[in-house]
């Protein structure tokens, strides 16, 4: 959504440096075009690559929608 409004991209490859903890995930149609996950995914891998020259690896896609969100959650015993 940050970059549908004109709001920025994440530097993912900073946060990492940093040891941030990041997920992906779909927002609103009020914020997006779609609410497709993989669609979602194939964007930030895109975007990093173009703007950011950082390659999300196809593990740290994987994780950025399945653990990373629950430990954000802190329900990381119960999904991801």
């Amino acid at each position: 959504s940050n970059y549908f409004l004109s709001n920025g991209l994440a530097n993912i490859h900073l946060w990492n440096e940093l040891g941030i903890i990041w997920g992906i995930a779909t927002d609103s149609i009020l914020s997006n075009e779609n609410l497709d996950l993989v669609e979602e995914v194939k964007f930030a891998i895109n975007h990093q690559s173009l703007y950011n020259s950082y390659k999300i690896s196809d593990s740290e896609a994987f994780k950025a929608i399945t653990s990373n969100p629950a430990k954000i959650l802190k329900k990381e015993s119960e999904l991801g």
